[in-house]
């Protein structure tokens, strides 16, 4: 739709879609490390707002090399572990309090016991 109708203006559209793209990119390919720690739809939007610039220059590199035929087959899951490092290194110390916080409430389990499917 957007995307579509943004590359019918003249270079400005261009630039405009590839932004987008990267952007929807660079959020979807750390949505895994924000998922897996409980991390809150607003809190995640909160904190990708606050790393646009890193997120968007993964997102534009990802996007250029997704864009190569038969390499980006493999790429993809290279993506994924990639944004998931830039989380860890980058993001998660951000997010550590609450992490924090919601393991001390047993918010984040790891992994299910027998106690909590009765």
């Amino acid at each position: 739709g957007v995307v579509g109708m943004l590359m019918f203006i003249p270079l400005f559209g261009q630039i405009l879609a590839v932004l987008l793209n990267s952007w929807c990119l660079s959020i979807d390919f750390t949505s895994y490390a924000f998922e897996n720690n409980k991390i809150t739809f607003q809190e995640t939007r909160q904190t990708l707002v606050k790393h646009k610039c890193l997120l968007l220059s993964f997102g534009v590199g990802a996007w250029a090399i997704l864009l190569i035929p038969l390499l980006n087959i493999f790429m993809m899951p290279i993506a994924i572990c990639g944004a998931t490092i830039l989380w860890v290194e980058c993001i998660r110390p951000d997010l550590l309090k609450i992490i924090e916080e919601r393991k001390r409430n047993n918010i984040l389990k790891i992994v299910d016991t027998p106690e909590s499917n009765v």
